[in-house]
């Protein structure tokens, strides 16, 4: 093959990868507008591309329900779908104003600015939010240190069942978080008398460790991308 068939070749596959990522960026609604990605929100216009707008400042993959009313989008911050109406109003999956006091949830919630309060735990557990049933909503969930150990109480929102683990000792620092991937919160706790993460694994209810940290450091998980 000579040097500009090579060439060619590799033009016409980078425009065909383009075309292909601009795809699956972009989705056409019944009502005629047109859901795309762009500097990292979502907008819409008009098929002439007239009327653009912005409608969130970060996502990716839009795409319209059947009826041209709603739009689902993926962030990356959180590694979830939410879901907002077609004029970017009402998103759902938004992170709430929320504190925990004495063993009562007080939260101020962003789909409309309603007030509201919920008991759930002791007034010295410590609060340990996650989405643990995988649901796209935060469950009310608390780690508690009793003698020697550590228990999780989990109130899962998808269906209000209650569910207690014995994870960890009572000096570790819960760090809950998504650490197998599969989408929802793993109980997980950091020792920092060695500096051995472990991890209770909810895709498969194994156990995972890891040393990552010196005694007297702060655990700060969280989904890191290269820099």
């Amino acid at each position: 093959m000579n040097s500009k068939k090579l060439t060619l070749n590799l033009i016409i596959g980078a425009v065909l990868m383009s075309l292909m990522i601009f795809a699956s960026q972009t989705s056409a609604s019944v009502n005629g507008k047109i859901a795309f990605a762009n500097n990292g929100g979502i907008s819409t216009m008009n098929p002439d591309g007239s009327d653009r707008t912005q409608l969130t400042n970060s996502g990716f993959f839009p795409a319209f329900s059947p009826d041209g009313s709603k739009i689902a989008f993926y962030r990356s911050q959180s590694a979830g779908i939410y879901l907002m109406n077609a004029d970017g109003s009402n998103q759902t999956g938004k992170t709430d104003i929320a504190v925990y006091r004495d063993g009562t949830w007080y939260w101020l919630r962003s789909s409309d600015n309603g007030f509201r309060a919920a008991q759930f735990g002791m007034a010295t557990d410590k609060p340990v939010v996650g989405d643990y049933d995988g649901d796209g909503r935060t469950d009310f969930a608390v780690f508690r240190q009793v003698a020697t150990s550590g228990i999780w109480y989990v109130l899962r929102s998808s269906n209000k069942s209650f569910s207690a683990v014995n994870w960890g000792f009572n000096m570790d620092k819960p760090v809950p978080g998504d650490y197998d991937g599969d989408g929802k919160t793993d109980i997980a706790v950091f020792r920092p008398g060695n500096g051995f993460w472990y991890v209770s694994q909810s895709s498969n209810g194994n156990m995972s460790s890891q040393q990552f940290g010196l005694n007297g450091d702060v655990p700060a998980p969280s989904a890191f991308t290269p820099q």
